[in-house]
């Protein structure tokens, strides 16, 4: 029971030590958030003009990479027509043979065929007439009478 004893002890001492541990962190700790914020304020002020010089320094840099890219992406252009030009040229005389198809066609057959219609279309039809001066347009078929069975019976 003895130990008892030592261990109340123990634990205020403890205790004492802790608090005294946690002072020095804050201390540490506040110091720490001072150096801290005149760290800050130092690269603030030292990125400024860097940003400063950069921009001075980016803006001739794009004039050079236009320059740089300008001959290259008309270099390109052009070799991309060169590979392209057979297949156009192809395309072209093709384009040119269907054409001269079709028109053939429409010179030959359709546009005789619509002017052929046309002059039929023109044409007025002659009236008929229905015979003995009647109209033909009043004639019809003359009507049949039943006369019954025909060879049956006495004749």
């Amino acid at each position: 029971m003895g130990r008892k004893k030592h261990q109340a002890k123990d634990v205020d001492k403890y205790r004492a030590q802790a608090e005294e541990a946690a002072a020095k962190a804050k201390i540490a700790a506040d110091q720490a958030t001072a150096s801290a914020k005149a760290a800050a304020k130092r690269a603030q002020e030292w990125a400024g003009p860097q940003v400063k010089k950069a921009q001075e320094w980016a803006g001739p840099q794009v004039g050079k990479a236009v320059a740089w890219g300008a001959p290259k992406a008309e270099k390109a252009y052009h070799a991309g027509a060169r590979k392209a030009s057979p297949y156009v040229r192809r395309a072209g005389g093709k384009a040119t043979e269907w054409t001269d198809i079709a028109h053939a066609a429409i010179v030959g057959a359709a546009i005789p065929a619509v002017i052929s219609a046309v002059e039929a279309a023109a044409v007025e039809p002659k009236k008929k007439s229905g015979g003995f001066g009647k109209p033909a347009d009043r004639w019809r078929p003359r009507r049949r009478r039943h006369r019954g069975a025909r060879g049956v019976g006495p004749s």
